[in-house]
């Protein structure tokens, strides 16, 4: 990564322990093979390109603020 850019970052509480409900993931697919795992560490807040975009599991920014990242490298 080149100096000065922004950078994406998941800010994670290890202290907090939940359950995943891949029903309430804000994504089309609505199944997770981890989905009612308990797990430690919960992420309370997520920056894309320096941009906070949840903000403890609220969706804050505007949608269509993202892109798609193909593996082609296109």
């Amino acid at each position: 990564m080149a100096q000065g850019r922004k950078a994406d970052l998941t800010v994670v509480d290890f202290k907090q322990k939940f359950r995943i409900d891949a029903s309430r993931f804000h994504s089309k697919a609505k199944y997770s093979p981890f989905d009612g795992w308990e797990v430690q560490g919960r992420p309370v807040k997520t920056f894309v390109k320096g941009l906070l975009v949840m903000d403890e599991q609220d969706i804050v920014a505007k949608a269509g603020c993202g892109e798609v990242i193909r593996g082609d490298g296109a």
